[in-house]
Formats: C-alpha cells, structure tokens, sequence
C-alpha cells in the first residue's frame, strides 16, 4: 500500500488497479476510496480479464517467492501485451528479458513506485514492450507446442523406464 501511496505524492498518469477478493480487500477498497492513484475491482470473472489486461500498461507482480514463474497471470498479461514489472526473476525463463518482456524492480515501495510511473510516462517503451510481450508469449509459451514437449518428456522417462526395467 504504501507503493500507491508514494504515486499518489508523484506527478504521474499512473492509475493502480487491484482486482481479487484477498485477505487485504477491505483494506485496499479503504485506500482506494481516498487515493486517487487506486482504484480496487474486487472479485473479476475470467470474462473480464481479458479487457483489464489490454487496458493496463503493466502488471504489478510483487511476490518474490511460492509460485512457479512464469504463473499463468503473467502468462496472460504477456499474451494480452501487458508487461509485468517484477521484483524476482529466475536467470534463464525462457522469453523474459528486462525492458523488453518485463521490468525488474527491487522490493521496495519507492524502487515500485518508480518502475511504475516509468512505464505510465513512457509510451514509446510501453507500446515496444507490449509488442515484445505478444511475441514471447507466441513464441516460448504458444499452447501446442508446450503440450508436444511434454508428450516428448514423457515418451523420454518411458523410454528410461522401460530400459531400467529389463
């Protein structure tokens, strides 16, 4: 909270919109019914998530930990054009390059902050990066071919198996 508190202070186009029904809601709808720079969505449908990804100029993912990167959110965001802004990302992800498919901040509020009104005052590094995170998205994550490498991975361990086996 205190990152959208510290755009509200900038001078920036930035508008924070934070979806979901989390343990902090009642907190973020408190805020954002003061802030200007906040505006909370609450519960959104898988229908509606489409239309808030092509709308947003980047996807604030803070965690640093617990998930498989890249989660389908950022996944989604990639696909529909949207940059996620990132605090931790593993060295060799396939199609993730910093101020080309994602930017990196460090996990604090002003380094978030920061990263955020960046991308909010620069069009012409926020439509390169949206061009560049549709191209990733097609090229390293495209559905069929994650399912040919798995169906490939799997026809290796049975492969491996079987000679164990004998």
């Amino acid at each position: 909270m205190e990152t959208v508190e510290r755009l509200e202070r900038m001078d920036t186009n930035a508008l924070v919109r934070i979806a979901g029904k989390g343990e902090m809601a009642a907190e973020v709808e408190s805020l954002a019914a003061s802030n200007d720079t906040l505006q909370f969505e609450g519960f959104v449908s898988s229908k509606r998530l489409p239309e808030l990804y092509s709308r947003a100029r980047g996807l604030l993912v803070p965690k640093q930990d617990g998930d498989a990167f890249p989660t389908l959110t950022i996944l989604e965001a990639l696909a529909s054009g949207t940059p996620p802004i990132l605090v931790k990302t593993p060295v060799d992800t396939p199609g993730f390059t910093d101020h080309e498919t994602y930017l990196q901040a460090q996990p604090t509020p002003a380094s978030l902050a920061g990263t955020i009104h960046d991308l909010a005052e620069d069009d012409a590094l926020a439509d390169a990066m949206a061009t560049q995170c549709r191209r990733a998205a097609l090229y390293h994550y495209e559905w069929d071919d994650r399912i040919d490498e798995l169906e490939q991975t799997y026809a290796r361990f049975g492969n491996v198996a079987r000679l164990l086996g004998e």
